[in-house]
């Protein structure tokens, strides 16, 4: 194939622009300090600025309302408060200047304040700051830990009757998930409220913004749930946020910008599996084993969810986003690891541990011992129920550990595709 001379230079201008972006790190509370490191960038339009949190709670504001270095400006990024080891990327597809800042407390009149100057084409930047290239950066992040900024918490509420009206979606995977789009047309979710299966993931395409998605505790509410799943930030269109829904009952949430509540902006995400399409077999057959995610560090030093319940035969993967461990207990009071239990290893952000319960029964006591982490009330529990949908009472014992698939499986690689997944939502365009 040939190309005419000035369809051939256009190509390479484009390619060339492409090749030329550049990501920039800008690291939040280096040494736990109220600083963004570096304090000030110069970079061009199509420049993405990574942010990875050091420390917290803090956040990444736009500022500049009035000329105000710490005025919030409405409508701008707002990455919510976060703690270690949270990531925010930012694209800027326009040039001008661009303020940041920390909301919480006084930490921006304190001086943690950031300034991105973003230059038109072909202005030369006053100075060169460190910055990987695209492809540099896309092999960072294939490899980064899991962000807390945009994990996909799972849901905590306590099951409440369905929406009315819910629209029965079925099953959703992680690569093939129950779609909801933001922003069609109006202050909407669509369809607004769903009905999924348990372990279903439901994705959040946005087509205008600002918006964001965030738990609530209760239909009628504006008030976000604590620990709750939501975006990191306000969400422009072409941003997407995914979840997976491991608990029964009706998960309510709402878009927090502006009055986008109060005028209606609700949604709700309805799990069950009663009256939904089970897989071929015979009546009565056992539910197809699921995999259960929980994570551990998300806010602190916790596991999300504190409390979960499965089927014997269904499997639990706990992600990493700090250094801790999960070590079976013989008691919710105790932090002492069960003989013959399952442990895994002290384990960095980004890795993961896998268990199959094949044989418990009843309930499963879990903490962290990492630092002293159970005592500061680091501990969790998994309800197993038995065949035939019940709990068996008393404590499950444990599994044998030699050749059996109850096994725990250690893995330090990081879950790549779930960060991937999530890395999209988090990605905002300037």
């Amino acid at each position: 194939m040939k190309f005419a001379p000035s369809a051939a230079a256009a190509l390479l201008a484009y390619a060339s622009a492409v090749l030329a972006q550049v990501t920039h790190e800008v690291t939040v509370a280096p040494g736990k300090t109220q600083t963004y490191a570096p304090p000030s960038l110069q970079i061009a339009v199509g420049d993405t600025v990574h942010f990875t949190w050091a420390g917290g709670p803090h956040t990444v504001t736009q500022m500049g309302l009035n000329g105000d270095p710490c005025g919030v400006l409405p409508g701008g990024i707002d990455s919510a408060k976060q703690n270690a080891t949270a990531t925010l990327g930012l694209k800027f597809n326009t040039a001008g200047n661009r303020l940041f800042g920390c909301t919480v407390a006084q930490h921006c009149k304190n001086g943690m304040q950031l300034a991105i100057d973003v230059l038109a084409a072909g202005a030369t930047p006053s100075s060169a700051p460190a910055a990987t290239s695209a492809a540099a950066s896309a092999t960072a992040v294939a490899s980064a830990p899991a962000a807390s900024a945009t994990p996909a918490y799972p849901a905590t509420t306590t099951p409440t009757p369905a929406a009315a009206g819910a629209t029965t979606m079925g099953s959703g995977t992680m690569t093939d998930p129950v779609i909801v789009t933001v922003g069609d047309g109006g202050l909407t979710f669509t369809p607004r409220d769903i009905m999924v299966k348990t372990g279903s993931w439901v994705e959040w395409k946005f087509a205008s913004g600002p918006h964001s998605v965030h738990q609530v505790a209760m239909n009628g509410t504006c008030n976000v749930q604590p620990n709750g799943f939501g975006t990191a930030a306000s969400m422009m269109a072409g941003g997407t946020f995914m979840q997976q829904f491991n608990t029964t009952g009706t998960n309510w949430y709402i878009c927090t910008v502006g009055q986008h509540c109060q005028k209606g902006m609700t949604g709700s995400v309805t799990v069950s599996d009663t009256g939904l399409a089970t897989a071929p077999g015979a009546a009565g057959a056992a539910a197809a084993p699921t995999t259960h995610t929980i994570l551990v560090g998300q806010s602190g030093l916790s596991f999300t969810p504190a409390a979960l319940t499965i089927n014997q035969g269904d499997t639990v993967n706990w992600q990493f986003l700090g250094t801790h461990n999960v070590k079976q207990t013989a008691s919710a009071d105790s932090c002492d690891p069960l003989a013959g239990g399952f442990a895994s290893t002290n384990t960095d952000a980004g890795g993961s541990f896998n268990r199959t319960f094949t044989t418990e029964s009843g309930k499963v006591w879990y903490v962290c011992t990492y630092q002293g982490h159970c005592g500061q009330g680091m501990k969790a529990v998994i309800t197993v129920n038995a065949p035939g949908g019940a709990a068996a009472n008393g404590t499950a014992t444990p599994a044998p550990a030699a050749g059996s698939s109850a096994t725990g499986i250690q893995s330090n690689a990081p879950f790549v595709a779930v960060f991937a997944s999530l890395l999209a939502g988090s990605m905002l365009v300037l």
